[in-house]
């Protein structure tokens, strides 16, 4: 009976024995998630963490990018990379108001949105001799006189945005003679309609040049455009008011041979025009605020001496168009219609 106690007593700590074995063979059987995810990839390697959102794995993987994708072949600007783009006026920074209007001084900084140029810290420059107090005048002249600028030949067909460049086109009775007009800054080509048309009625055809957002600095050569689409007359005149004057001034320094004629309105050239052979009219307000006669005077040394330097007695800066006071003008003491008529009758009187 001893023997018999003694073999089941064996037995049993045989099974004792592998009962270790075989829980430990379960736990390596069994399905744990988060063991998995640490054998597949070390928690610490952003390589293996890093999932495309755009791929889908119903598809098998990621797509391949194709020159059909919209966002691989549209640009648009960046507002704000300091990079001008196309679209883009100007991105950061500031530059000097001569720069937008020569009668402008302080800088200018660029629009939040890149669209153009804030002017709003930008302030007028005005002579030092305008130390008197403006007066109040009336709506006529005080002697009102008549002005003689001769008969009209003809009438004259207006028309808007022609044929071969932006802006109006005076088109009267004469077929030789051409002035192609650049406005001051941020003034429509409507204000100066009555000049122009004046101008037309007595044979010399005009054109008021549209500029990029009003300013003639940003198209100092769209005089090319009438010579280009225009080519059949032969004369042709240039003229401008304020920074108009002064961009096609310098645009008639670099185009000697095919002027005819400068004529500028409250305005001056930065530019050697010493060895041009036909005439120079320099015409302004006696009264003008805005135009620095200290420029001017520097304007008159890049010309011959044959140049025409006219005052106008009681004019002032915007009496040259029809768009109302001007910040920092002087009160005239003539009417806008005299300031313009006088202006035609002397441009007539260098080309006739």
């Amino acid at each position: 009976m001893f023997a018999a106690w003694r073999r089941l007593m064996k037995k049993a700590l045989s099974l004792f024995s592998i009962l270790p074995l075989v829980f430990l063979f379960c736990i390596s059987c069994g399905d744990d998630p988060d063991e998995d995810f640490v054998d597949s990839a070390d928690i610490s390697d952003t390589e293996a963490l890093d999932t495309d959102t755009d791929s889908d794995p119903a598809d098998g993987g990621d797509p391949e990018p194709t020159d059909d994708d919209p966002a691989d072949t549209v640009s648009t600007p960046e507002c704000g990379n300091k990079i001008t783009e196309a679209g883009e006026v100007c991105d950061g920074g500031a530059k000097e108001c001569r720069e937008i209007d020569l009668n402008f001084t302080s800088y200018a900084t660029c629009k939040a949105d890149c669209s153009g140029w804030d002017e709003s810290t930008c302030t007028i420059e005005t002579s030092d001799s305008d130390d008197t107090d403006p007066v109040e005048s009336d709506d006529s002249d005080p002697a009102d006189p008549e002005i003689e600028i001769g008969e009209p030949l003809g009438e004259v067909t207006v028309s808007n945005k022609p044929n071969g460049f932006d802006g109006i086109f005076f088109d009267g009775p004469g077929e030789d003679e051409a002035l192609i007009f650049y406005p001051g800054a941020s003034i429509e080509p409507t204000a100066y309609s009555s000049i122009m048309t004046m101008l037309a009625e007595r044979g010399i055809d005009c054109f008021i040049i549209k500029m990029p957002l009003d300013y003639a600095i940003l198209g100092q050569n769209k005089a090319n455009d009438i010579y280009n689409n225009y080519p059949d007359y032969k004369k042709y005149y240039l003229a401008g008011h304020s920074m108009g004057g002064a961009m096609i001034a310098n645009y008639a320094a670099g185009n000697l041979d095919r002027t005819s004629g400068l004529f500028m309105m409250a305005a001056y050239p930065t530019e050697d025009l010493k060895s041009a052979e036909f005439p120079i009219l320099f015409i302004y307000g006696s009264e003008d605020g805005v135009l620095t006669r200290s420029k001017l005077e520097t304007g008159l040394t890049l010309v011959p001496e044959t140049a025409v330097n006219y005052e106008i007695e009681g004019g002032n800066h915007a009496y040259f168009g029809d768009y109302g006071e001007q910040n920092g003008d002087g009160v005239a003491t003539i009417k806008p219609i005299t300031q313009q008529k006088i202006t035609v009758r002397e441009i007539l009187k260098l080309v006739r």
